[in-house]
């Protein structure tokens, strides 16, 4: 009877050890969408971050997204005053702006955006420098634009009209 009760707390204790505890640690850090949403200064918006990366590449992207376009946000009000800025900006984030940021760019090296007013792209080995925040100005003329280079306007591509337009 006493080496049934045994084999039996052996097991319990075999069993439970085999038992997930919670720590991740020990999982592999794959890549997945990630998504995150900020708010602005001056009450102009807020903008959804994205991207495909693992959770190591993430951390503190929306946080430097958001930073960066607060900075180009309260710079632009130096040069052009607060009620034209403002004003203007939050027209624009209200059309739901997204930054899709992506540890791989292809066709760009930091920044583009699509013409379409509302996504721009972002090189996760880029978004500590100042550069990208050109596409806000991009965005809010509904410009395709890459590495801050103007290519046109949703529909037209260096002044020619493009395919379907």
């Amino acid at each position: 009877m006493y080496s049934v009760v045994k084999i039996l707390l052996l097991i319990l204790v075999l069993a439970l050890g085999a038992c997930d505890n919670g720590d991740d640690s020990n999982k592999p850090d794959v890549a997945k969408n990630q998504t995150a949403t900020r708010t602005l200064v001056h009450g102009v918006g807020s903008i959804t971050i994205t991207g495909f990366m693992t959770n190591a590449q993430w951390k503190g992207v929306a946080d430097n997204i958001q930073t960066g376009i607060n900075a180009r946000l309260s710079s632009d009000i130096l040069a052009a005053g607060e009620d034209t800025v403002v004003n203007y900006y939050k027209g624009v984030f209200a059309r739901g702006i997204t930054y899709i940021i992506e540890p791989e760019p292809v066709g760009y090296n930091s920044h583009k955006t699509t013409g379409d007013g509302k996504t721009a792209y972002v090189a996760l080995g880029k978004i500590d420098t100042a550069g990208w925040t050109d596409t806000m100005a991009a965005i809010g003329q509904n410009q395709i634009s890459q590495d801050g280079t103007i290519i046109g306007k949703a529909g037209k591509v260096q002044g020619v009209a493009a395919l379907g337009a």
